[in-house]
């Protein structure tokens, strides 16, 4: 009896490109993707990770935003509130306001240093080059001088009356002193820090430096609620943004603030 022939021409050849190693896939499991046979990788899979420093640096952006709107929102809040309580009685805050509306102000203030040390960290990092603290003073007699001329200005030709810091300490045996530290002093450490030091930071990342100072300057004119007060206030915002970038460090910024609060102070002590 013969015995059968196999003719292995009859018989395909196996496919090259299927392995017998690689098991038949339905799904990435990765992401869950109907798996194709041509794929060699999920290409959903490798455009997300590619994308994903992208995306991750938009994520952060979006955070800073955010921080630095709840931040600016909650400040603003107490300004309203304290406008609020002035209209209410009809006079301005007296020591006991302008230190209440202050420890809420540092409150809010540390709060969001807890949440970012790393945008204060940077600010109070660097002392910045003596040359800024030498032109600190003439810095806020330049800019006391702009706002005492447009508040002169508006008070000569639009009636807008004089504003008169001093009056509600008069009870005080040191109104000049007392003044100093409420007007002056307290404005200058927690203003520049949350300012500065906070919502600058966190904006820097996503505007260019001009966008910067020009946004951080407005949110520091309108925070004062002060229709008369914003040109000058803007221009004060302007400068300390400014020096806050050149310097690279807040220092110089809070001896400015403090400069020009002081110089204010002393001319209507002085009567002028």
């Amino acid at each position: 009896m013969t015995e059968p022939t196999t003719d292995s021409s009859s018989f395909p050849e196996p496919d090259a490109a299927v392995s017998l190693e690689t098991p038949t896939r339905r799904f990435c499991k990765r992401c869950g993707a109907s798996w194709q046979p041509e794929w060699p990788t999920c290409p959903h899979c490798d455009r997300a990770g590619s994308l994903g420093p992208v995306a991750a640096e938009i994520s952060a952006d979006k955070v800073a935003i955010r921080r630095a709107v709840i931040l600016y929102a909650m400040l603003l809040g107490v300004s309203i509130i304290s406008i609020s309580v002035s209209l209410v009685q009809n006079a301005p805050l007296g020591a006991g306001g302008l230190a209440v509306e202050s420890a809420l102000f540092a409150i809010i203030t540390a709060c969001f240093i807890f949440l970012a040390p790393r945008q204060a960290l940077a600010a109070y990092a660097h002392t910045g080059s003596a040359i800024w603290y030498l032109l600190a003073p003439l810095i806020a007699l330049g800019t006391v001088a702009i706002a005492a001329g447009i508040i002169h200005a508006l008070h000569v030709y639009a009636g807008v009356e004089e504003l008169h810091y001093l009056d509600v300490f008069k009870h005080y045996r040191n109104p000049l002193l007392v003044g100093i530290f409420w007007i002056a002093l307290m404005p200058a450490l927690t203003e520049e820090t949350a300012f500065r030091g906070l919502i600058l930071g966190f904006l820097r990342p996503v505007l260019s430096d001009n966008e910067v100072i020009l946004v951080s300057a407005g949110m520091f004119a309108i925070l004062h609620l002060s229709p008369v007060g914003f040109p000058h206030l803007f221009l004060l915002g302007s400068v300390l943004a400014f020096v806050r970038i050149k310097s690279r460090s807040i220092y110089p910024g809070m001896l400015i603030h403090f400069s020009h609060n002081l110089f204010v102070l002393i001319l209507e002590h002085s009567g002028h």
